[in-house]
């Protein structure tokens, strides 16, 4: 049965101390116990740690577990554990086995896919020539061209190896950045080559006409194999092998070019290299490699789709009949590589958004996640591909009971504001390890503010609503490759404003389009305290307060 559950995780203690040391009571700390022979229900241990298990529908996502490896992957990290073995050798037997699987001149397993994508930068940049391995990641001279409808996250993972970004936004500008002589490589996400305005084709011209390597991360992809891409010119293919290989989740998959892959596997583990940070253990390295061989030479992929429908087909017949409800199989596309259900409600016959389904699902027993940036007032999905038997009609369950049981919300008067906060404000916010120094122009309408964020390099609209004495601010500042998210809430005072701030990062596709779409990103990098007081010409709190 789904129940509501006051059970709310635990956050970290704001602030910074310099001494490392526990200063707090000391208690006794238990081990979780494992019995081989008796296991208790599924997410036990992390019961036993103090957290609560979820039901995976949001997909295969880094932030929820990205998937639970097979039974094979698990039995091989099991037998990789109970004996030793020389990492190079095994990595290069890897490596062989992988170009026979796959159709690629040569392979090796990274720590995860963003890590391979830092370490395919530093082999283009270094090669394996010690002198200038050992100077990465400083003074390297070097850009990565990126198409601009190309721009990802996971940028930082090149700019770790040494490289600066240049951003192109046509296949001219590529071609005069390249004849610069100084770039490494040629940036590319799979996912958006196929509706980018700079055509795949002319980059791997250009690419072999000025020798410079395309790298292509397709993380998100579900592998085929030969490798397209590769076959049509990309040099190396970076993939998860946490997702939808159902591998372990901290490992990536390196493919392509034999000289480039040895090169980038050089910069990285067990080597005293660039990327020694990076490092996979001999039993990852087996249990990636097995999970390869079993989506290359199995049918498991077949069955998983079989499975994947029957599930969506339980939930689906669930909500179909609810008043206001309607339930469509989305098929399979570039983003998401298994098919997922779509929920539409009509808002004059459902009392409850989709936001509102979402926070219900979480919040419950069991604990049950959609995927955020997916969620919109009258939509959402349920994505199958992380389900375990069972797990779909307790899904269904819990739908219909928070659809059908919402009682339409009262609309609530806003107190009216203790004072007009209209003007320009100094912003001090307090994070965990510094501090910044920001400003707000702010307007007031009533209840309604709306304004201005000025960050110390980058600036965006904020909206927000006073209620009586508490205030809600809301800001996007615009950056390149993700817009910052800032969530204010607190307390307007006599002569200042202050409270706690919820801050993440999120490029338009995790963003979601609706302010509350994507919170997991938005919020991503965690809460700071915030201090704010009228300007008055000062530059500093300080100041403000003289």
């Amino acid at each position: 049965m789904f129940i509501r559950s006051s059970f709310s995780p635990s956050s970290a203690a704001s602030g910074y101390e310099v001494s490392g040391m526990n200063t707090r009571s000391a208690r006794t700390v238990s081990c979780p116990q494992v019995n081989p022979i008796h296991r208790p229900n599924p997410g036990w241990i992390y019961r036993s740690l103090g957290v609560e298990p979820l039901i995976n529908c949001a997909g295969v996502r880094t932030s929820y577990g990205g998937c639970n490896p097979s039974e094979r992957v698990l039995d091989a990290m099991r037998a990789a554990a109970e004996a030793f073995v020389d990492i190079e050798e095994l990595n290069d037997c890897v490596g062989r086995e992988l170009a026979k699987l796959t159709g690629a001149q040569w392979g090796f397993i990274s720590a995860g896919s963003a890590a391979g994508i830092t370490l395919a930068v530093a082999g283009a940049i270094a090669g394996n020539d010690p002198e200038k391995m050992v100077m990465l990641p400083h003074n390297t001279g070097k850009t990565v061209i990126i198409p601009h409808d190309n721009r990802t996250a996971y940028e930082a993972a090149i700019r770790a190896a040494g490289a600066d970004i240049r951003i192109a936004s046509s296949s001219e500008e590529i071609k005069r950045i390249a004849a610069r002589r100084n770039a490494a490589a040629i940036f590319l996400v799979r996912s958006a080559i196929s509706a980018s305005s700079v055509e795949y084709s002319r980059i791997c011209e250009i690419g072999r006409r000025f020798n410079i390597p395309i790298i292509v991360d397709a993380a998100g992809s579900a592998p085929q194999f030969p490798d397209q891409l590769l076959s049509s010119g990309a040099s190396i293919t970076i993939y998860s092998i946490g997702k939808y290989l159902r591998g372990p989740q901290s490992t990536g998959l390196v493919l392509g070019c034999e000289a480039l892959c040895r090169a980038a596997y050089r910069n990285g583990p067990p080597f005293q290299s660039f990327g020694r940070s990076l490092k996979v253990g001999k039993d990852e390295i087996v249990g990636a490699y097995v999970a390869i061989h079993d989506w290359v030479e199995s049918s498991r992929r077949q069955q998983w789709t079989v499975e994947w429908l029957d599930h969506l087909t339980i939930i689906e017949q669930a909500v179909r009949e609810l008043p206001g409800v309607q339930a469509k199989i989305a098929p399979a596309d570039d983003i998401f590589h298994n098919p997922r259900l779509q929920i539409i409600l009509d808002k004059d016959l459902t009392p409850v958004t989709g936001f509102e389904i979402a926070e219900r699902l979480r919040s419950g027993e069991p604990r049950i996640v959609l995927n955020d940036y997916s969620i919109r007032e009258q939509s959402f999905f349920v994505d199958p591909a992380n389900l375990s038997a069972g797990e779909p009609e307790v899904v269904a369950e819990a739908l219909v009971e928070v659809i059908t049981n919402t009682v339409p919300p009262t609309k609530v008067s806003l107190g009216r504001p203790v004072q007009d906060i209209s003007g320009e404000w100094l912003l001090d916010i307090t994070f965990s390890v510094g501090s910044g120094i920001h400003r707000l122009e702010l307007e007031t309408s009533g209840n309604e503010v709306r304004g201005v964020h000025y960050g110390e390099r980058h600036s965006g609209a904020c909206l927000g609503k006073i209620d009586g004495t508490q205030i809600e601010l809301r800001s996007k500042l615009a950056a390149a490759p993700m817009d910052l998210y800032y969530h204010f809430a607190g307390r307007i005072g006599t002569t200042e404003l202050a409270g706690t701030v919820q801050m993440g990062a999120a490029t338009a596709t995790h963003a979601g389009g609706e302010i509350s779409s994507g919170l997991s990103f938005k919020r991503q990098y965690g809460t700071a305290d915030w201090k704010a007081v009228r300007t008055s010409g000062a530059q500093t709190i300080k100041e403000a307060h003289a």
